[in-house]
């Protein structure tokens, strides 16, 4: 069998087995992602899973992440049980559950089964989102779908915001591994995913960008990428106008949002209140999902104005809905995920395109919890998708090392 054959690919394209299937259903849902389709896929992936249990496929591979899952699970599931609010805690608590089970058992029996699967599935990642931003462009200038000055593409600029600094990682590491015209296709991409992102005004989106990018560039050989980003930043710089005129009257208001602190919509009076939501709920927190209600409460003045905002970053809102012991089970994911991409990144050779599918992986993972820290995008199914892939692909790509197959 060659590389990344398929043993039951024959019978022609509709007679495909169903592990041929999964492998064409998340490189569809990897390209569409960024079109905020991201859920879609998983519904998708979760009616080819009773299809593979009864063909005999394993329902879950073992990988170095199974323990910091559970773990995670059971302390979730517990703070949800004591939320006074369990019923919107474990409502959405199963969605985190059936997203990390598909999502992650799919992407990983894929890239096991198949080493051409991670290069393949974070080219189609990539190319989905430099369509994205070019649409996000071209909806722009037409003056379509931006009521505020911003671009939403249906998704909500902020979401947009995530999906784009994520796309714009990927696609500079492709650029990284490509030659010849798909250099050039690559560099298109990024210029256009940048470009969507400057016409969302996403802050958070933004640092994303640059924490995703500055760990590529630690990881990959500058070389290969300081070409794509000169042409990048000539292209920001031709298109300023066209971001300037658009959204002109928007970025007066989201810099005045930013260096206000004291108003109560600012980040930093929204994170004031954690310690107060917290109070008498240390160790489990208010319940998962639960902090616009818990806000409401300690913000009496919040309610006349219809606020039902977010923790605005990651750890804190783990910290004030699941108290310290999820808030620790958390960052413990986050750790083994990192341990497992990084063993899987130093696994190959220096210059191998594994080394750079690896390092690609780890940016877009940064990318995204750059976000995060000034977000909580990650709350919304589709953008959690992103999570979910990268987990699987830093523990299969894990399982692969220990294999010895990488090269």
């Amino acid at each position: 069998m060659t590389a990344g054959s398929l043993p039951d690919a024959g019978g022609g394209w509709w007679r495909a087995g169903p592990r041929v299937w999964r492998d064409r259903v998340l490189i569809a849902a990897a390209c569409s992602y960024s079109a905020g389709l991201g859920a879609v896929g998983l519904v998708v992936l979760l009616g080819l899973f009773f299809w593979e249990w009864r063909r005999g496929e394993p329902v879950w591979p073992r990988t170095s992440l199974d323990r910091p899952i559970v773990i995670f699970l059971c302390v979730l599931l517990i703070s949800s049980l004591w939320s006074e609010w369990r019923w919107k805690a474990l409502g959405s608590m199963v969605y985190v559950v059936v997203a990390g089970f598909i999502g992650v058992r799919a992407v990983t029996l894929a890239f096991l089964r198949d080493e051409t699967f991670a290069t393949r599935m974070l080219r189609a990642w990539a190319a989905g989102g430099g369509i994205v931003g070019g649409l996000a462009v071209l909806t722009s200038a037409l003056g379509i779908g931006v009521p505020d000055g911003r671009v939403h593409l249906g998704i909500g600029p902020n979401s947009l915001g995530t999906v784009l600094a994520v796309a714009g990682v990927l696609l500079l590491g492709v650029f990284a591994m490509e030659s010849g015209r798909r250099k050039v296709f690559a560099c298109a991409g990024v210029s256009a995913a940048v470009l969507g992102l400057a016409l969302t005004l996403s802050r958070g989106g933004w640092l994303g960008e640059a924490i995703g990018t500055a760990t590529l560039v630690m990881l990959v050989p500058w070389r290969r990428v300081v070409v794509c980003g000169l042409v990048v930043v000539l292209v920001v710089a031709a298109a300023s106008p066209l971001i300037l005129t658009r959204a002109h009257a928007t970025q007066g208001t989201r810099l005045g949002e930013t260096l206000d602190t004291e108003g109560i919509r600012s980040r930093p009076a929204i994170w004031r209140t954690v310690p107060r939501i917290l109070a008498g709920h240390v160790l489990l927190g208010v319940g998962f999902t639960a902090f616009p209600l818990a806000y409401r409460r300690v913000v009496p003045e919040a309610v006349p104005l219809d606020l039902f905002p977010h923790a605005h970053n990651i750890f804190l809102s783990f910290l004030a809905e699941t108290g310290v012991a999820g808030l620790a089970a958390f960052i413990g994911l986050l750790a083994a995920v990192v341990a497992a991409m990084w063993r899987w990144h130093t696994a190959g050779h220096p210059g191998s395109p594994d080394r750079i599918v690896s390092a690609s992986a780890l940016a877009a993972l940064a990318a995204l919890l750059g976000h995060q820290l000034v977000d909580v995008t990650l709350f919304g199914v589709h953008i959690a998708v992103a999570l979910v892939y990268v987990m699987a692909l830093g523990a299969a790509g894990d399982l692969r090392r220990r294999s010895g197959v990488l090269g």
